[in-house]
């Protein structure tokens, strides 16, 4: 499947953070990462422990070596509108340590 701009990707990870997050939620995916394109080249939005991050695709699948699905927006949307807000919370938001190993697990 080529990728298009807007596209998730639900990834399951390899590393035992992916692994403790995949057990905790009971689920076979650990993380999700946006595809969209700068300069006309492919990169990825996603957070990470230190925050939301940007990189090129090929770095990020190059690093994290995910296997991963993607969910694709069956509707019209404002690309630029999207590439504008997913690079507006690049170096916020860290990762959210207490809902995964304290809260989800008291559920």
């Amino acid at each position: 499947m080529n990728l298009e701009v807007g596209d998730v990707l639900v990834c399951r990870g390899k590393s035992t953070l992916s692994k403790l997050i995949m057990k905790v939620t009971n689920g076979t995916w650990s993380h999700s990462a946006l595809y969209t394109e700068v300069w006309g080249q492919p990169s990825i939005i996603e957070a990470q422990q230190n925050g939301v991050n940007f990189k090129m695709y090929d770095v990020w699948l190059k690093k994290y070596g995910y296997e991963y699905d993607v969910f694709r927006y069956n509707k019209d949307f404002d690309e630029k509108e999207l590439i504008i807000r997913a690079f507006s919370k690049c170096g916020e938001t860290k990762y959210d340590f207490l809902t995964f190993f304290v809260k989800i697990p008291f559920r």
